[in-house]
């Protein structure tokens, strides 16, 4: 049995987010696009206390942190929507699912400083290495909550389905992001034509942290993400599983 192809599990994860849209919306909505309009709005706010010097450096490294965290708590609660579901249990309710992924807050923290700061040495020493443990390591926040392990074997496991595969695993998720990228690209050129602004002019202002250009950019693009943040979730736990169950000693 062969790993799924991609088109395969682009429609499972259509058909798996279609079975709970709004609670999906609803997680998309409360777990990562409001806290991280907070986060970008503060960054820019601070850029403009702190118009240059270390201090962008610290300030980065904290957004980085709080998107982390925002990603691990959607990641842990979309699969626990897929998980009742899976084994045709009671509706799931937003709480409740926020709930499990907040008992597991210290462990998605852990996990998440210690390939922050593994991923950030290996860029710093050699760049190849670094995105080569990315891709290992893609699925270790999938690993820690479906197989129930400490952060150290849920890092293991993610290599270890993903090892003989890596440019396998390479080209679905750089097609996925493909894919979101042309999506987020023909909403900029949509929202450009509407307001009768050239394309490139709209991109100097976003550049140039122009607050007319990027505030209605910064909410249009949340809005669609509100749909493709917890779609990628679905799609990461559905390729995960099946690496998983065609990986030796993994089944």
């Amino acid at each position: 049995m062969a790993v799924k192809e991609f088109s395969i599990i682009f429609k499972e994860s259509i058909r798996s987010f279609m079975e709970h849209p709004s609670l999906m919306l609803k997680t998309s909505l409360f777990l990562y696009i409001i806290p991280v309009l907070i986060i970008e709005f503060l960054q820019q706010y601070y850029y403009n206390i702190f118009p240059s010097g270390t201090k962008h450096f610290l300030i980065d490294i904290f957004v980085d942190i709080a998107r982390g965290i925002a990603s691990f708590l959607l990641i842990f609660t979309v699969i626990k929507i897929i998980e009742i579901k899976k084994n045709k249990k009671k509706e799931i309710g937003f709480r409740e699912a926020l709930g499990f992924s907040s008992k597991h807050f210290k462990s998605g923290f852990t996990l998440l400083i210690k390939m922050t700061v593994l991923l950030a040495l290996l860029y710093l020493l050699f760049i190849i290495p670094g995105i080569i443990f990315q891709i290992y390591w893609a699925f270790s926040f999938y690993a820690l909550i479906n197989d129930k392990v400490d952060i150290s074997k849920a890092m293991d496991h993610s290599k270890k389905v993903v090892k003989g595969r890596w440019w396998l695993v390479w080209s679905y998720l750089f097609l996925l992001g493909l894919i979101v990228s042309v999506v987020q690209i023909l909403i900029i050129v949509l929202y450009a034509g509407m307001k009768g602004i050239g394309l490139l002019t709209l991109l100097a202002q976003v550049e140039s942290h122009v607050p007319a250009a990027v505030i209605p950019i910064t909410l249009v693009l949340s809005l669609v993400s509100m749909f493709y943040v917890p779609f990628t979730v679905i799609f990461c736990e559905k390729f995960y599983m099946s690496l998983k169950q065609n990986t030796k000693d993994m089944k």
